[in-house]
């Protein structure tokens, strides 16, 4: 969803590709009867007679033949938990995803329901739903679908949208691969060292009150790459991106394309990371090793290009990045960051808005800290 479409959308009447809800649906810790509401709703709109993908608004007032009214929201559903949910209920896998958005500074929730094979329908009595009745959105309103529309429907499945994989996207962690959303909070550390000049040598001896070079291979500018190392490595962030496929077509060479407003942030690839500080100085001149990655970052001027490589995304599952990207910055900031998942067999791009809040703790480092720390790498 794309804020141009969204400002779009908002001229609409409801209809059976739009709704629009005020306030959030009831999921989480909620009767069977208050879930059914939001479950009815995601299948009506999958069994209507789409020409184009539908949208269910949350947190918009609908003013009928006017500009609707964003009223935001104060809380959120998790993706992943509405996709087990409905898929444990339902004759056949529901393309439908949830999304979070920043629209006139304030956060709305879209429900995104494409144009699918049908009809969908419970295999089990859940909450004021009935088994095997196939609900539909017609215009503003909900009902059950006749026999002959259900007939019509089964006669066209199969030939709508087969071969569209739908993708969902989430920041994590690259190691334990939790899950933050599209809106992560990232804490960091700025550590303000002292200057170059302040730092003394490594490995030099005083003779008769002069300094001389040791002689040996022992890196002269050892607390001085320490001191570089604070400062660069911990103010950024490890990212890794999940990629869920909620459809049951293959994704074909995933390309995640992320780009962030670089005014204020930095972001780098594992490749632009510092090296650990060594008190060995051939180590030290080698520098950076040339690190195989399948994530790519560039700049062109005040904004970031991060490119993820994510290959097939089978049906039903999710793919992590291989590699992560870092991201950070010196003082505490929210970073806008628009997000674009293309693959060879996906008809349009999937767009995202999301926003990260980097809070930053500053940490003053003495020339005696340094060469404290700097005892680790030793």
């Amino acid at each position: 969803m794309t804020p141009e479409l969204f400002e779009t959308l908002l001229y609409q009447n409801e209809s059976e590709t739009l709704d629009f809800k005020t306030g959030q649906y009831a999921f989480e810790k909620t009767t069977p009867e208050r879930q059914s509401e939001l479950l009815k709703d995601i299948l009506a709109f999958a069994n209507a007679w789409l020409q184009t993908d539908a949208y269910i608004l949350i947190g918009v007032e609908e003013k009928r033949d006017a500009r609707s009214i964003v009223t935001g929201l104060d809380d959120h559903l998790l993706n992943r938990n509405l996709q087990q949910f409905v898929t444990s209920k339902t004759n056949r896998p529901v393309s439908f995803s949830y999304s979070s958005m920043r629209f006139e500074d304030k956060e709305v929730g879209i429900l995104h329901i494409p144009i699918q094979d049908r009809p969908v329908f419970l295999n089990k009595d859940f909450g004021r739903l009935r088994a095997n009745v196939v609900y539909i959105r017609r215009g503003e309103t909900t009902g059950e679908a006749s026999p002959d529309e259900i007939l019509r429907m089964g006669s066209t499945a199969g030939l709508v949208h087969r071969d569209q994989p739908t993708l969902e996207f989430e920041y994590g962690d690259p190691k334990t691969r939790e899950r933050w959303g599209q809106t992560p909070e990232l804490s960091v550390i700025y550590f303000s060292v002292p200057p170059p000049s302040r730092l003394p040598d490594y490995g030099s001896v005083a003779m008769g009150g002069f300094y001389l070079p040791d002689v040996s291979m022992k890196n002269k500018d050892f607390y001085r790459h320490t001191a570089k190392y604070l400062r660069e490595q911990f103010f950024v962030k490890a990212v890794a991106v999940a990629v869920d496929n909620t459809a049951t077509a293959l994704a074909e060479d995933v390309i995640v394309r992320i780009k962030v407003d670089g005014r204020e942030a930095t972001v780098r690839s594992l490749k632009d990371m510092p090296p650990e500080p060594s008190t060995d100085r051939m180590l030290s001149l080698m520098g950076h090793r040339i690190v195989p990655s399948k994530t790519s970052v560039s700049r062109f001027g005040d904004e970031y290009e991060v490119i993820l490589e994510m290959g097939n995304v089978q049906p039903g599952t999710t793919v992590w990045s291989p590699d992560p990207f870092f991201i950070g910055a010196r003082e505490n900031v929210d970073i806008s960051a628009g997000i674009r998942i293309s693959a060879n067999n996906l008809r349009l791009p999937t767009t995202v808005e999301t926003t990260f809040k980097i809070n930053v703790e500053p940490r003053p480092v003495s020339v005696a800290d340094v060469k404290d720390l700097a005892e680790s790498f030793e």
